[in-house]
């Protein structure tokens, strides 16, 4: 026997699993926090710390064998 939901007006929601997730949010909703993580994230970093993090990510500064590493984990996670 499932139980009746009622909506914010009384009215018996049909349709409506009771076990459902409250949670369900929105893809907005999910970038909006990611968003507000980064930013909180950011603000306590230290800047050169974040310079650094985006110099290891030039691909023009990288050495060769940084490619063979790159490589090798690619081969190994596509199955």
């Amino acid at each position: 026997m499932t139980k009746e939901v009622f909506n914010i007006k009384g009215e018996v929601v049909s349709g409506k699993d009771p076990d459902d997730k409250w949670y369900n949010l929105s893809l907005s909703t999910w970038l909006l926090i990611g968003g507000v993580l980064v930013f909180n994230i950011g603000c306590f970093l230290s800047p050169n710390l974040i310079d650094d993090i985006f110099r290891l990510l030039d691909v023009r500064l990288w050495h060769t064998w940084y490619f063979l590493v790159l490589a090798v984990i690619l081969c190994f996670s596509v199955k």
